[in-house]
């Protein structure tokens, strides 16, 4: 009772209002009554309810009922753009999602084509590595040259003219192939100088792809605040439309009970006028019954005071009426006031109710707000903190990067000008040596014709003095020619000896170079699982490059032990891969082949 007291003050205070004012006017009836009732006032009931319309409590109840769907109705319409913007906002979040994917899956591709260009790298390093032992041989082969040439000028007074020839044939011919080579490694420089600049130009390229990646990520995670934000809105939107469905949704259920209460009034009303009713009809019986015995006992003296009591009666009858026409107003009045009076409260309730829920629903819209601000400004911070954070480190990743690259390329650039340096001091050098040559055979060319002309004048002395001097002469040409023909046969042995000397040493190195190439790939050969592999073999055809890294298997013909032997040669002989170098330069082969026994 105390909580309904409560939660319905206006409602309690108007009942019992209501309530006292019809036991005021019970009392005032029974006040009036005579004594002895006439038989004109015994059809007056004693008691008189007062009802409240059941017109007006089915209006207010519509009123209510249409007031709740339009507010239902606002409600689903909100809550139905809400799921729009919320799946607009979810599709736009995946194709931000879609677009970081293929983002990064791009800076995946750029990580493997960097790791490509880092292995095409390595292998220019090792090819320049090639090119510099080259040089160097190059060199120690100019010095052979030089050295070859100054015993030539030193053993050219002491040989003929065919020795001398066979001389320079042989240096011809190793200045030649000393030309080729240098051709060779001047081609080999200028591919490695495009690939170089084919590098850069990729590393450029990469570079304006990584500012153009991070351009779009900048652009989608822009996208992704402003649908954050955007969702933000929505959830904001989506919690006010809740607060507003429980606020209707209350309001449904005090109007409800509003109604159940009501419904409790009429039937409690239409209980007292039963009762009412029940005790107009036992007052009448009783009224009867009393009437039927004082006839009874008084038909003597009513026939002898009828006339006088007929005028009293008469009288009292007016002022009766007269009375009850005046209560009767006076209850009307008191009736219309209660009624007049009902509906102020109602309205007073229903203004205090809505303005209370209205404080109450604004204050809680200013919390909740509040809140929401303090929340998405805490998580804002968190954000900008965590993205500062996250862009520093990026920052730091694409300074190393970038610090890296430029390590990188700067030791490219000097690596390619020292490069380029030796080159062009191994060009001046062959400049100056060719114009040394020059020189030196201009020299002899000059000393030639001296001794031409010395000769021809010793010859016009000699036809001076030929015949005393004939004889001398003839002894000193033979034991000349006898001593060129023991110089040129020592010569010759000595030549062929080196040479036999040479060829003895390749044909070690070689066996060596092909027996340590069969060791390496049978310690990377493994056995298969099924099969024989005795007395088998297998002849292997490879091609490789200066480093010995193996670039094709063009062969593998086996005798015996079938695919699966046959495969694990092909997987030893790449396992194998960088073969051993050659220990001389004459021996390399881009294409050797070997034979291949399981020990």
């Amino acid at each position: 009772m105390i909580e309904l007291l409560r939660k319905y003050p206006v409602a309690i205070i108007f009942s019992v209002f209501l309530h006292g004012a019809l036991a005021v006017g019970l009392v005032f009836q029974l006040a009036n009554l005579p004594e002895t009732g006439g038989q004109s006032d015994v059809d007056e009931a004693p008691i008189q309810a007062v009802a409240v319309s059941e017109a007006d409590i089915q209006a207010e109840v519509q009123r209510l009922q249409q007031l709740e769907e339009q507010r239902e109705q606002q409600a689903i319409a909100e809550q139905q753009a809400l799921e729009e913007t919320v799946a607009a906002l979810e599709n736009a979040q995946q194709e931000a999602e879609d677009r970081l994917a293929e983002a990064e899956q791009l800076t995946e591709q750029q990580r493997s084509e960097s790791e490509a260009e880092k292995a095409r790298i390595e292998t220019l390093q090792a090819e320049a590595s090639d090119l510099e032992r080259l040089r160097a041989e190059q060199r120690r082969n100019a010095e052979a040259e030089a050295a070859q040439l100054k015993l030539l000028r030193e053993q050219e007074a002491s040989l003929t003219e065919q020795q001398v020839l066979e001389r320079e044939i042989m240096l011809e011919r190793l200045r030649q192939e000393r030309l080729r080579e240098e051709q060779r490694i001047s081609d080999a420089q200028e591919r490695l100088e495009q690939e170089t600049q084919r590098i850069e130009d990729a590393r450029n390229r990469t570079e304006e792809e990584r500012l153009r990646l991070a351009e779009e990520q900048k652009i989608a995670e822009d996208r992704i605040s402003e649908l954050q934000k955007e969702a933000r809105l929505a959830e904001d939107e989506k919690s006010q439309a809740e607060e507003e469905k429980r606020r209707l949704e209350e309001l449904a259920r005090l109007a409800e009970a509003e109604q159940a209460r009501a419904l409790e009034e009429k039937e409690r009303l239409e209980e007292e006028a039963r009762l009412a009713d029940e005790a107009r009809v036992l007052a009448l019986e009783e009224a009867a019954a009393s009437e039927l015995a004082r006839q009874r006992l008084e038909d003597e003296r009513l026939a002898a005071e009828l006339a006088e009591q007929k005028l009293k009666d008469e009288a009292e009858r007016e002022r009766l009426e007269q009375e009850l026409a005046e209560a009767e107003a006076e209850k009307q009045r008191l009736i219309e006031e209660a009624e007049a009076e009902k509906q102020r409260l109602i309205e007073q309730e229903r203004l205090e109710e809505e303005a209370r829920l209205e404080d109450e629903r604004v204050a809680e819209e200013i919390r909740v707000v509040e809140e929401a601000r303090v929340a998405e400004e805490a998580r804002i911070i968190e954000q900008a903190r965590a993205a500062d954070a996250a862009r520093v480190a990026e920052e730091a990743r694409v300074a190393e990067q970038a610090r890296a690259a430029e390590e990188l390329r700067v030791a490219e650039q000097a690596r390619a000008a020292e490069e380029l340096r030796v080159a062009e001091q191994a060009r001046v050098a062959e400049e100056a040596r060719v114009a040394e040559q020059s020189r030196v055979a201009e020299e002899a060319r000059v000393t030639e014709q001296a001794r031409v002309a010395e000769q021809q004048r010793l010859a016009a002395e000699t036809r001076r003095k030929e015949a005393e001097a004939q004889q001398a002469q003839e002894a000193q040409a033979a034991r000349e020619a006898e001593a060129a023909e023991q110089l040129a046969a020592q010569a010759n042995s000595e030549n062929a000896l080196v040479a036999r000397q040479r060829q003895r040493q390749l044909a070690q190195l070689r066996g060596r170079y092909f027996s340590a190439i069969r060791q390496r790939v049978t310690s990377k050969w493994r056995k298969p699982a099924v099969g024989s592999f005795t007395d088998v073999s297998c002849v292997v055809t490879v091609v490789q490059n200066i480093g010995g890294t193996v670039l094709r298997i063009e062969s593998v013909n086996c005798s015996g032990g079938g695919d699966p032997f046959r495969k694990s040669v092909e997987n030893a002989v790449i396992a194998a891969s960088p073969l051993p170098q050659a220990p001389d330069r004459s021996l390399f082969e881009r294409k050797i082949k070997f034979t291949f026994r399981p020990s």
